[in-house]
């Protein structure tokens, strides 16, 4: 932001006050606003930043109880490296285990939904059709909602799987990192919108395709529709494509460059589930709760190989007003 007193520029993009000459940055009439909107931002760039940062000082403090805690077996000492190939053959074993279960008959892509109202013509049937209007009345919130709501954001931890003398002090981490956000957290622009609801930072809400899809339903609850979504099992997505269509997602590379010693870093999003109210006067999506289990796994180089990862889901729940 360049301080339109002193015209140099501030790198801090939350600020709301010139680093130089402490005057602020934005407008009497822009500036309450324009401080309401950074905080928000901040607070959820803190917790994407927070799951990078727990992997990290993780991997740096692994190194350091590598290099000066734990001995370097002697020739006929083979406890270390029966521990490394414990761990990384119940990574491998619980990732094919996940790798089995999500696979998906095509044909359920076209299979009737047995949960819609058959007395209601209106009623989608079809995952195409669900999908269809998903798409299209979906992303009218990034255009024509007035304010979303965030609710609530539930963050569960599952399991962590790290080198034997860091587990406890992971998980301590991790806990306090990853702390429930129960206070309501109000997005009334434009530009905050598109920002926040999901996905983020994107014009969309939804691109799914069918083929992304592992199982989708419409319930006629009399004022409004109910679509349940759930997309297939996906490693390492991007945005914009399969579970990144839909979802809020980690991309590799903003982990990548974090610390030389991460030799692999990889995710996987397993039945992220949407569900949606829409309108059935205006086909308006009024509502919405995202669950999005995530698995972060990774492998750190030095002083032999290392594998850890960290098991979660986020629940975001959503209200919408036009």
């Amino acid at each position: 932001m360049i301080c339109p007193n002193c015209k140099k520029e501030n790198m801090n993009e939350y600020a709301t006050v010139c680093a130089y000459c402490n005057q602020p940055l934005y407008s009497g009439e822009n500036a309450e606003a324009k401080a309401v909107e950074l905080s928000a931002k901040q607070k959820k760039d803190k917790v994407k930043s927070a799951i990078i940062t727990v992997i990290s000082v993780i991997l740096v403090i692994a190194v350091v109880i590598v290099a000066l805690i734990i001995p370097k077996p002697d020739k006929d000492d083979t406890t270390t490296t029966t521990e490394n190939t414990t761990e990384s053959t119940t990574l491998a074993n619980s990732e094919e285990n996940t790798t089995n279960n999500g696979v998906v008959d095509e044909e359920k892509s076209t299979k009737k939904n047995e949960d819609s109202s058959k007395d209601d013509p209106n009623v989608m049937d079809t995952t195409e059709e669900i999908v269809a209007y998903f798409n299209k009345n979906a992303n009218r919130v990034k255009t024509e909602a007035t304010k979303v709501v965030k609710n609530y954001e539930d963050r569960e931890i599952k399991e962590i799987v790290a080198p034997k003398a860091l587990q406890g002090m992971a998980e301590s981490m991790v806990t306090t990192f990853m702390a429930d956000d129960t206070d309501p957290v109000e997005h009334a622009t434009r530009e905050e919108i598109v920002e926040n609801f999901q996905v983020p930072k994107q014009s969309y809400v939804s691109c799914l395709k069918v083929s992304d899809i592992e199982k989708a339903s419409c319930k006629d609850m009399g004022t409004y529709y109910e679509i349940t979504i759930m997309v297939k099992s996906e490693d390492n997505p991007s945005a914009g494509k399969g579970v990144g269509a839909a979802f809020d997602v980690i991309e590799p590379e903003e982990v990548e460059g974090k610390s030389d010693m991460v030799e692999d870093f990889s995710t996987r999003y397993s039945n992220c589930t949407v569900v949606a109210k829409f309108d059935k006067t205006t086909n308006r999506m009024t509502s919405a709760n995202y669950m999005i289990p995530t698995k972060l796994m990774l492998t750190v180089s030095f002083m032999g190989t290392h594998n850890a990862s960290i098991d979660m889901s986020f629940e975001k729940d959503y209200t919408i007003t036009y």
